[in-house]
């Protein structure tokens, strides 16, 4: 796991240092970039996390932690704080966290995992439930 923080490290360097010209996929992976409010230090994290675009009014993100049962910390930094900033490539926006109702989940799961079928495991590794979160645009940056 050391390895993969230090890869997701230097991941996050190269996108913001580019300012998304590199980064914005990463294996055949679209990648935003997050701008998260830290909920107890109050401080700005960027954290890149694979998205889905199923249409045209924002991303989706699984808060899957790789099948942990702890959910990852942008998630919970999201829940305090859903509306802040993200980078999809080249291109910078405001946006409103909203995770997936539950009549919806199943079908936006499927919808991700024929994008991504790596994560279809995520969810027998876990007894939670894994977030599915919207990322609504409100705002584009120029």
């Amino acid at each position: 796991m050391a390895h993969f923080k230090r890869f997701m490290q230097a991941h996050r360097a190269i996108y913001e240092w580019t300012g998304g010209r590199l980064g914005g996929h990463l294996l055949g992976i679209d990648m935003v970039l997050m701008y998260t409010v830290g909920r107890q230090s109050g401080r700005i994290i960027s954290t890149p996390v694979a998205c889905y675009r199923l249409d045209d009014h924002g991303v989706w993100v699984h808060a899957t932690n790789h099948g942990q049962e702890k959910p990852p910390a942008w998630w919970l930094n999201l829940q305090a704080q859903p509306e802040i900033d993200i980078r999809l490539g080249r291109e910078r926006y405001r946006i409103r966290a909203e995770e997936s109702s539950q009549e919806h989940y199943e079908h936006i799961w499927q919808q991700l995992v024929e994008r991504q079928p790596r994560i279809a495991h995520y969810r027998a590794q876990t007894s939670r439930v894994i977030p599915l979160v919207f990322l609504r645009f409100i705002q584009r940056y120029s």
